[in-house]
């Protein structure tokens, strides 16, 4: 239960290990939260006040933010008034949607890319491609008129940017990762690969080096944090934001100076723009002002900021209370043995100040005053903002449904030639598809030719040869003693070469999606086979097979298990012979797996 990881996390948020949020207060309001009742089971929303304000919801609904929530029900997701007002239809039926801020919600339907409505539910705009690359995944809300949004471009992880609340794009998909913007600043990743070559050892290390930058609402580059400047929370909080400088902890604010911490401080955790929470050796926690002053002394074992004046503290078992900054009992959380502050876990204000967890593992729901505002036993808490997200480096996103069959199939199939795939041919030696230094393939009878991804959709080719693809001719080094005939001789290293001997013999290719789609992509690429010079020999509903009009060579196009994409098997003869019958009884086994 995603309550189970607040939980753990509710007094102490690590920093130094995890990047963390900061409220925002302009992003909008936690106004209902979810609970589930300890006596029906039901799902309700409930108040500030522990009103129950929206009743018997049979699965676990959103929060209630700037006047909406999401809930899943038979027919999907559906997007729903706080307040009780009639659902638009373009609100319900939906595989996914975020959080209204800024008049905008991000929504996605069935089969489609992913749509921005207003409170009406009228479409304001639909998330088309950029530069022929899909925008298959957006962060769940707005903040400071931005959204960010990620595409598929073909690398491991894809690229960052943002748009406007119109759905055009004002920051190029640019970024490794990109955080959502803090006032009028975001947090943003470029990765740059490093290759090393060490003089003892013949591989060569690869490494992955970040560098972290501030961007403007429009894309600007303000500070580019210098070598050795690492990041602990997702922004700049107003102006600053803790980082670890060298190994020295500290502050850097939106012109690029550098505060350092005390010595005494070992880690940040929770950070605002004018005090944190700090660790000591010891573990024990404190707070501290930016410029290093002592609010309160790290006395307890937990400590989380309400306010620059207010702190709630506990220390090993002993029942948590709220403290001011000179380190007064304002009152105690009688009955619980943990505390949640919504407003410290999301980006967003919240009306609902403070959740008590007890040790029978019921909540309970606390006003300013410390007061318990409801009798009603709760057994569990949904903290969830969207339904069905996905979790990326820039954190929980919506996922578009759109599939792009055609653009897929068309860049499964483009690379397909007469002779073979790309660069490799039936028939010919691996010698011409790398560049690499024959000693990286030593032993190797495989050689990746591509993969790539697109969105909701992976490619992958790779050509298999007789033989291994290289070989290794010992150097030995001579011996000038008299006892050297009666030992063998030592091996000081070898001469590689490629294997003349490493013939491609078959080269497979891979579609793989998410959606069941053979039958759909086999008629889709009948007529770029043959466009080929390949012409089609048999066919039934689990295969193809197809043959070089030469007769040198065939293509047996396959499903994959369970349906999820295609395969070609491209085949010298001698392979064909020998693998068909076993390639025909896995199509049939893997078709009927659907």
């Amino acid at each position: 239960m995603r309550s189970l990881l607040l939980l753990a996390t509710a007094l102490s948020v690590a920093l130094s290990s995890t990047l963390s949020s900061c409220s925002d207060p302009s992003s909008g309001t936690i106004e209902l939260l979810p609970m589930k009742m300890a006596e029906s089971g039901k799902w309700v929303l409930v108040n500030a006040d522990g009103e129950i304000a929206i009743d018997s919801l049979h699965s676990a609904p959103s929060m209630a933010i700037n006047g909406y929530f999401t809930v899943a029900d038979s027919s999907g997701i559906s997007i729903r008034s706080a307040s009780g007002e009639p659902t638009p239809a373009s609100f319900e039926s939906l595989v996914a949607a975020g959080v209204m801020t800024e008049g905008r919600i991000p929504a996605v339907r069935p089969n489609q890319r992913i749509s921005l409505l207003d409170s009406q539910g009228d479409s304001i705009a639909t998330l088309m491609p950029i530069d022929g690359h899909e925008i298959d995944a957006v962060s769940p809300f707005f903040s400071s008129g931005r959204m960010i949004v990620h595409i598929a471009d073909g690398s491991v992880n894809g690229q960052y940017g943002a748009i406007d609340r119109n759905g055009q794009i004002v920051i190029q998909p640019a970024y490794d990762c990109l955080f959502p913007f803090h006032g009028n600043y975001a947090l943003a990743r470029r990765d740059s690969v490093i290759v090393t070559q060490s003089k003892k050892k013949a591989k060569a290390k690869t490494t992955t080096r970040p560098t972290y930058s501030l961007l403007d609402r429009n894309g600007n580059t303000t500070i580019t944090f210098p070598d050795g400047m690492i990041p602990l929370s997702e922004g700049v909080w107003r102006e600053v934001m803790p980082v670890s400088f060298n190994d020295t902890l500290g502050f850097v604010n939106i012109r690029g100076s550098f505060i350092a911490a005390p010595k005494s401080v070992k880690k940040i955790h929770q950070a605002t723009d004018r005090s944190y929470v700090y660790s000591v050796k010891s573990g024990r926690k404190g707070v501290l002002t930016i410029e290093g002053d002592t609010i309160i002394a790290p006395d307890y074992s937990e400590i989380l900021i309400v306010d620059d004046s207010h702190f709630i503290v506990s220390d090993k078992d002993a029942t948590p209370i709220l403290i001011n900054s000179s380190a007064d009992t304002i009152f105690e959380f009688a009955g619980s043995d943990r505390i949640i502050s919504l407003a410290d876990k999301f980006p967003f204000s919240s009306k609902i100040k403070f959740i008590g967890h007890t040790p029978d593992n019921t909540y309970i729901i606390y006003d300013d005053n410390g007061n318990r505002v409801t009798t009603q036993e709760f057994e569990d808490i949904s903290t969830w903002m969207i339904n069905t997200p996905i979790f990326t480096a820039s954190g929980e996103m919506l996922s578009s449904d759109y599939f792009d069959l055609k653009t897929a199939a068309n860049k499964f199939i483009a690379p397909l030639t007469s002779a073979g795939y790309g660069k490799a041919k039936i028939g010919f030696t691996c010698k011409a598809l790398t560049n690499k230094a024959p000693e990286k393939l030593t032993s190797q009878q495989s050689l990746l030719l591509l993969s790539t991804k697109g969105h909701r959709y992976d490619i992958t080719a790779t050509a298999y040869t007789e033989a291994p693809i290289t070989t290794a001719t010992p150097i030995y080094k001579e011996k000038d003693d008299i006892w050297s005939f009666f030992e063998p001789d030592e091996v000081v290293g070898h001469n590689y070469e490629y294997n003349p001997k490493a013939v491609i013999k078959k080269i497979i290719v891979k579609l793989s999606t998410e959606s069941v789609t053979f039958a759909e992509i086999n008629k889709l690429i009948r007529k770029d086979i043959t466009d080929k010079n390949y012409k089609l020999i048999e066919e039934t509903q689990t295969f193809s097979i197809y043959q070089r009009r030469s007769g040198k060579h065939y293509i047996v196009v396959t499903p994959q298990p369970m349906q999820k994409g295609i395969e070609l098997n491209i085949l010298s003869s001698s392979a064909y012979s020998s693998l068909i019958s076993s390639l025909k009884r896995n199509a049939d086994i893997n078709f009927s797996l659907g």
